[in-house]
């Protein structure tokens, strides 16, 4: 099963103090890992990685997520769950909500969400607070609802920044291997 494969990937912010090129190939179940200091752009990367429109100078010569052209596709059939540093959780949603958006906008209805986010939410230790509001979560109970709502429809990618950062060690190591074995269930590139 094909991964993420990207050749020849340009890309230079407006400041024109941030760039990048790179060609690189993530098979389907396997994982990359970005390393370097604060501020080199690792998150810029990523938020370029999961489709967003940065703005600046961009070309790639090939994108292939699945193998087919990423560019091509639309947002719900590019299939990525992404979990950036700030969570991104809609404040007016309860905990459940946000961690079923990806399945409702998949066309997946409210009541079949809400179930296959119990079972997530059961796991990961947040079946008591699955409709508080999202900012009413602590920032570890935020981070997990964001893993959920990344993971549980089942992407081809998943990119994660700093996802681990509010959990502590006990939950941290849980979620860390519940995640790993729905990676290489399902073959997600990471």
């Amino acid at each position: 099963m094909a991964g993420l494969k990207v050749e020849g990937l340009f890309w230079k912010g407006r400041n024109r103090t941030e760039a990048w090129e790179a060609s690189f190939e993530i098979a389907a179940g396997q994982a990359l890992w970005l390393q370097g200091p604060s501020g080199v752009g690792k998150s810029t990367f990523l938020r370029l990685l999961a489709g967003e429109n940065l703005g600046g100078e961009f070309r790639v010569g090939k994108w292939e997520l699945g193998g087919k052209n990423f560019l091509s596709l639309s947002a719900r059939e590019r299939s990525v769950g992404w979990v950036p540093q700030e969570l991104a959780l809609f404040p007016g949603l309860t905990a459940w909500q946000n961690a079923g958006c990806g399945l409702r906008v998949r066309g997946v209805t409210w009541r079949h969400a809400r179930a296959q986010v119990a079972q997530w939410c059961e796991e990961f230790g947040l079946s008591a607070q699955m409709d508080l509001q999202g900012d009413r979560l602590s920032g570890g109970e935020q981070a997990r609802v964001a893993l959920i709502r990344a993971i549980c429809f089942g992407p081809k990618l998943l990119l994660l920044d700093e996802p681990f950062a509010g959990l502590d060690e006990p939950t941290k190591l849980k979620v860390a291997q519940r995640i790993t074995h729905e990676v290489r269930e399902r073959a997600i590139s990471v």
